[in-house]
């Protein structure tokens, strides 16, 4: 009887063993299958992104970023040229630079081509905007959640701060000019807001006089448990049940994660067989017992 069982036991948990690997090996023929699908191509080859940009003698607004392809840049009126340095991401991406010379208009636009070794173009603008005393500048600037006040002063066009927030969107900033007739503009205040370190520009005009600013803002999410913002939402279950699905997700995606836990099912599986087992040996004896003690007692 009690071959038998063993017999049974190793039986079972090596169809246990099988099965789990058939099943590991199914996911892994899977993602094998699906990226052997998709077509891997040469990023190099299509780089188009610059590596530096600067206009010699002036500052950029916003500062340059390889993703941001619009720039202002405020120049003396009597210039007429500017030296622009552009430098590719790739050392096989070529560049050139259109504009910066002949600067006779009160807005003149620099561009920089940068071509690709695949052919691709990627364009940055420059409005280099010649400077006049207008006398045109911010009045006040406030930003919710910042965490010192913006003092603004005379010839200072750069400000740094930092912003706590509950979630990421756009800030609400309130710029005022010295002018109610100016119009002021506010770039990289969308979407795109990230955690950590920002750019935004604000730009006031005013009919042909133009000023600008930069905010260096970096934005600090505020940790709170993921309990309490649940209990904040009205739909708190269904958010919740959602982010445990997420996560369920993500910790399958991992082939580590997966083996894991096939491991674990097949060592519980095993585990529970062997009590059943035990108790139905317990059980066998029992009844012998009970058998002979009525066969003694007859």
């Amino acid at each position: 009887m009690k071959r038998n069982i063993y017999r049974i036991t190793m039986i079972i948990t090596i169809l246990i063993v099988l099965t789990t690997g058939r099943v590991f090996a199914n996911t892994n023929e899977i993602k094998i299958a699906s990226s052997k699908t998709n077509t891997v191509e040469d990023p190099i080859a299509k780089n188009n992104d610059l590596k530096e940009l600067k206009v010699e003698g002036y500052e950029l607004y916003p500062t340059f970023d390889k993703n941001i392809t619009n720039y202002y840049c405020i120049i003396d009126s009597s210039v007429k040229s500017v030296e622009v340095e552009a430098l590719a991401d790739s050392e096989d991406g070529s560049v050139k630079i259109t504009g910066n010379a002949s600067l006779t208009k009160d807005e003149n636009t620099i561009s920089v081509v940068v071509t690709s070794k695949s052919g691709s173009k990627k364009t940055y603008s420059i409005i280099a905007k010649k400077r006049k005393d207008t006398g045109l500048a911010l009045e006040s600037l406030t930003i919710d959640g910042a965490k010192n006040e913006l003092v603004i002063s005379e010839n200072k066009f750069k400000y740094d701060t930092e912003v706590e927030v509950r979630e990421i969107a756009p800030l609400n900033i309130v710029a005022k000019a010295n002018n109610e007739n100016a119009i002021v503009e506010i770039l990289g205040n969308d979407e795109n807001l990230l955690e950590g370190d920002n750019i935004i520009t604000i730009i006031l005009k005013n009919g042909q006089d133009t000023v600008i600013y930069q905010l260096n803002i970096k934005v600090k999410l505020l940790k709170e448990t993921q309990v309490v913002e649940y209990v904040k939402d009205d739909n708190f279950i269904g958010n919740l049940a959602n982010d445990i699905s997420k996560k369920i997700s993500e910790f399958f995606n991992n082939d580590k994660n997966t083996l894991v836990f096939l491991c674990g099912v097949m060592g519980i599986l095993v585990l529970l067989i062997i009590i059943f087992i035990i108790r139905i040996v317990k059980r066998n004896k029992i009844n012998k017992s009970k058998e002979k003690i009525k066969k003694r007692a007859q």
